[in-house]
């Protein structure tokens, strides 16, 4: 195994155990009560998810756990076969994207739902998530914006080649 393949593979084993943790220490404090963090701001308050991303699909059950595995093996499966092709920044946020994905789907296969806990709704009327949801958004963006630098910079290249 390659040096990067090893500092991702612990990258994402290190944000699982993160997002495990913290999920655990939320189920075992404040699952009957809500925590004021930031007032009218951000609270913990323990919640149920059935769903996938903001409670899309409550009633997926199974089908939620597929979709999860298929999305996972299609990352992995690209992080290998574009491992020549792909610099530091799309491996860590596939990196983010897979802890993520992980994370979410350990709670799916062994307590039947996420759990989720951090509250923005009193600011922003948003769902409650968690931190591998945030894993998965972060890793979505930035791997969004290295394509869109990538292929600006191939754009270019073309461009100064056919001139």
């Amino acid at each position: 195994m390659k040096k990067r393949a090893i500092l991702l593979t612990l990258l994402i084993l290190t944000l699982i155990i993160f997002d495990q943790l913290t999920k655990w220490l939320v189920i075992t404090n404040i699952k009957e009560n809500s925590i004021t963090v930031i007032q009218n701001i951000l609270n913990f308050t323990y919640v149920e998810n059935k769903g996938v991303a903001f409670g899309i699909n409550s009633n997926g059950g199974i089908s939620n756990i597929i979709i999860s595995i298929f999305i996972i093996i299609i990352i992995i499966r690209f992080m290998v076969k574009q491992r020549e092709m792909t610099n530091k920044f799309t491996n860590i946020s596939l990196a983010l994207i897979l802890a993520g994905g992980f994370g979410n789907l350990i709670d799916r296969i062994f307590r039947g739902r996420v759990i989720d806990f951090i509250d923005i709704s009193p600011v922003f009327n948003f769902p409650t998530f968690n931190i591998a949801d945030i894993l998965v958004v972060i890793g979505w963006i930035a791997f969004a914006l290295n394509m869109a630098i990538y292929t600006t910079r191939e754009l270019k290249n073309l461009k100064k080649e056919l001139k």
